[in-house]
């Protein structure tokens, strides 16, 4: 059984890296540092969970998600 889909949208590498080393166990991970990144990712899939960064250079998470 494959596991479930995580997008982890944040811009500071490091609480980005700590978000994927923390859930990597139990889901597949991506890892999106900009708003752009983000709509061009969910574009092709839906994640089954979204860890996002509200202040997001390029489109802001407020606005766009």
């Amino acid at each position: 059984m494959s596991k479930p889909l995580i997008f982890i949208i944040e811009d500071d590498t490091q609480l980005n890296h700590i978000f994927s080393i923390v859930l990597k166990n139990d889901f597949q991970v991506t890892s999106i540092l900009d708003g752009t990144q983000a709509l061009a990712q969910l574009a092709l899939c839906a994640p089954d969970l979204v860890v996002l960064d509200m202040n997001l250079p390029g489109v802001s998470g407020r606005e766009r998600f």
